[in-house]
């Protein structure tokens, strides 16, 4: 039976909680993407993040102003 050496075995995990990593952020953005583009569409309600981000722009738009 063969063993695996301390080293190989923090190498996959470290490998494993990258791949992880790299999902969930790939994931996380595509979500982002989509409902930022959804404003485009026309059955959209200009999604959920889209109007945040506008609110944000808006609030300090009106702040910079003199």
């Amino acid at each position: 039976m063969k063993h695996r050496t301390e080293f190989q075995r923090d190498f996959s995990a470290y490998l494993f909680s990258m791949i992880i990593t790299v999902v969930i952020c790939a994931f996380i953005t595509g979500i982002v993407y989509i409902d930022c583009c959804a404003k485009d569409t026309i059955l959209s309600a200009n999604g959920v993040i889209y109007p945040l981000i506008e609110k944000i722009i808006n609030i300090l738009e009106g702040s910079l102003r003199i």
